[in-house]
């Protein structure tokens, strides 16, 4: 007997200008769409207040379960909906309840995993999660022990991909896309390295005070990888470029950030904190840099060779085609079934 499948991401179906937040849930839904899951879309209005979108989610929840045939598979994009562990009753004629993460937004915001998010969480039969970090962090955490898959790197979907590592060349010119508003620490890293230039993509409203040896390139459209200037890309966290720190940067401890995925079909050779997740996976696959401060990379890039540049750009080829694929997601897929 076939089983219907579905998948139901929050946010909607579109690709936000300036960020690839919306980029990572998009990629998951193609993928899953050749895994027959039917995609569904939970839509609310920003220009709604906070109260009014709540409900409004809670009710399109309610109507979506209502859909969903008996002895289905729903897998639900986490984070969903605040209050999401009400719902979930609505659900129970699903023979499975699977979730995947993206963000864990208590312990990024707070350092710890809520006691809502606990209850939440337990009440999944599968979980997709990023990195064993994070596997080994809900398994102590969580009272239920449901069955827990990793990815160990985001896929990362471009139309008509093709790879724009050989067109670069070892350099001190970085590379920084995401959320320059909560990145203070570049303020101390450009002044502090004035021998390095950074590229800086992304939206800024100017709040983050930034002088030194760097240029705004403005938003940038999350598929547009080639346009990405730079021999490095950096992936980083905190209030000081001297290491990751705050909840902020304790988060890299657990996550697969999706820059990393961003960089690795851009063709750029990773900067990545020692003590991060991502750490063992850069090293292992031969991807980039490993720092424990962002103030020593002019010191690192000054020993990298051109023959090891040119290793990392062949290493981040073959990644790049694979994230490229939705490897990482498919390869879950096939050890779920």
């Amino acid at each position: 007997m076939d089983i219907n499948r579905f998948c139901l991401t929050g946010g909607g179906n579109k690709i936000i200008l300036g960020t690839a937040a919306s980029k990572a849930p998009q990629d998951v839904c193609s993928i899953l769409e050749k895994y027959g899951y039917k995609n569904l879309y939970l839509t609310v209005g920003q220009e709604q207040s906070a109260i009014k979108r709540m409900i409004n989610k809670f009710i399109q929840l309610y109507k979506i379960s209502r859909m969903i045939p008996n002895h289905s598979i729903i897998l639900m994009q986490y984070p969903l909906y605040t209050f999401l562990f009400f719902t979930l009753p609505f659900y129970r004629r699903c023979i499975k309840k699977q979730l995947l993460i993206h963000d864990i937004d208590s312990i990024r915001i707070n350092g710890k995993l809520s006691w809502l998010e606990k209850i939440t969480l337990s009440q999944f039969d599968e979980i997709i999660v990023h990195t064993n970090e994070m596997k080994n962090y809900l398994e102590r955490s969580l009272s239920v022990q449901c069955k827990i898959y990793v990815l160990s790197c985001f896929d990362y979907l471009v139309d008509n991909y093709c790879f724009y590592g050989n067109q670069r060349s070892k350099t001190y010119n970085l590379c920084f896309a995401g959320n320059i508003d909560k990145s203070v620490y570049l303020q101390e890293f450009l002044s502090q390295c004035p021998s390095m230039h950074l590229y800086l993509y992304g939206s800024w409203s100017k709040k983050v005070k930034l002088q030194g040896n760097f240029e705004y390139m403005g938003k940038f459209t999350p598929s547009d990888v080639g346009y990405l200037e730079g021999s490095w890309g950096i992936v980083w966290d905190g209030d000081t470029a001297k290491t990751c720190n705050g909840t902020w940067g304790e988060y890299l401890r657990i996550i697969a950030s999706h820059k990393v995925s961003l960089y690795i079909v851009s063709g750029l050779p990773l900067i990545v904190w020692k003590q991060s997740a991502m750490a063992k996976f850069v090293e292992k696959e031969g991807l980039g840099l490993l720092v424990d401060s962002l103030l020593e990379v002019g010191n690192k890039i000054a020993d990298v060779s051109d023959e090891q540049y040119q290793y990392f750009i062949c290493n981040l080829q073959k990644w790049g085609d694979r994230l490229n694929r939705g490897a990482m997601l498919e390869s879950v897929l096939n050890d779920i079934k």
